[in-house]
């Protein structure tokens, strides 16, 4: 089993550069859309199934890689250049191949105002599974603020395939739109394939990958609403233990709750007031207001749940030879 578990990791590895590659590293929100004190929560699962061959008439293994956490955002400062800096946290719970995995950790994180998000200083590993899902996630807004959204609109990129020798071809389209709870989430439809070539412990392999996704996006406000991505990789393997290992990844992530800072209560004022100036990095009180400007003022920012991701299937993806 030790001589599985390693070309697996690796294979991994091939996988999760396709879903990398699908964003290419900026945030879940960006951070023109949101102020000092605003909290969003994101629901996130994680699947992986790795299956192997072996050479000759060695027998077939398997390693298995789920959990479900969330990822928080608490915004407290916003430069005037749209920069954002906030607290975050995740937390997640799972399994690989039956044992428990738990992950709590916290740490600094910057979104610049392009919308690319990292963390401020070193920060521990949560694992390799989720650090590409983290990668993933992150990079799911990438380009969207300054792009015209209108049905049909379609664009390519070529993505390199993390440290394998190859890149992949990701196609998106905007399919439509969809309201949820006052906000305009666009339908975008990810498609990519691509080939490369990796070695796994010193042997020699040829590999393909194929993916397929939705995003939700809320063009005037600026934030990821949720995505659903599947991809699946292959690769074959000359010389060694392991003829060939195939590998599925998928990755959901949901808006939670966006709860927005209170607005600024103005003080007492002559009958004729000049506009007062507003400074955003002002400590935010500890009691949310209304979530959408269209909201009842009166009334404490719930929790927004839109409808989940899931509901709509990935786009079919080819399985790779």
């Amino acid at each position: 089993m030790k001589r599985f578990f390693a070309p697996a990791t690796i294979a991994f590895g091939a996988v999760a550069a396709t879903l990398v590659a699908l964003g290419g590293g900026h945030a879940l929100g960006a951070s023109r859309s949101i102020a000092p004190g605003d909290v969003l929560t994101y629901d996130v699962t994680l699947d992986v199934q790795l299956h192997a061959l072996g050479a000759s008439a060695n027998a077939a293994m398997d390693s298995v890689r789920s959990g479900a956490g969330t990822e928080t955002l608490a915004v407290d400062r916003v430069l005037s250049d749209g920069t954002a800096f906030a607290a975050f946290t995740l937390m997640y719970r799972g399994t690989r191949d039956g044992k428990p995995v738990q992950v709590d950790q916290s740490w600094r994180a910057e979104l610049e105002p392009d919308g690319e998000i990292h963390s401020v200083g070193p920060r521990a590993s949560v694992g390799d599974d989720l650090e590409q899902a983290l990668s993933y996630i992150n990079g799911l807004a990438k380009g969207l603020p300054t792009r015209t959204l209108a049905s049909g609109t379609t664009w390519k990129a070529n993505e390199p395939l993390g440290s394998s020798t190859g890149s992949m071809v990701i196609t998106s389209k905007v399919v439509g739109a969809q309201s949820y709870q006052g906000y305009r989430a666009y339908l975008i439809q990810q498609n990519g394939a691509g080939a490369f070539t990796q070695s796994v412990n010193g042997s020699p392999g040829v590999g393909s990958i194929a993916m397929g996704g939705t995003l939700y996006y809320d063009g005037a406000d600026r934030v990821l609403i949720g995505a659903a991505a599947r991809s699946q990789t292959e690769l074959a393997l000359a010389h060694a233990d392991i003829a060939h290992i195939s590998a599925t990844t998928t990755v959901n992530v949901r808006l939670r709750s966006w709860l927005h800072a209170p607005a600024a209560v103005p003080a007492a004022a002559p009958a004729s007031p000049s506009p007062a100036a507003v400074d955003v990095n002002a400590s935010p009180s500890a009691e949310p207001n209304a979530i959408q400007s269209g909201a009842p003022a009166a009334t404490a920012s719930p929790a927004y749940t839109p409808a989940p991701a899931t509901s709509s299937t990935p786009s079919p993806i080819s399985t790779g030879t």
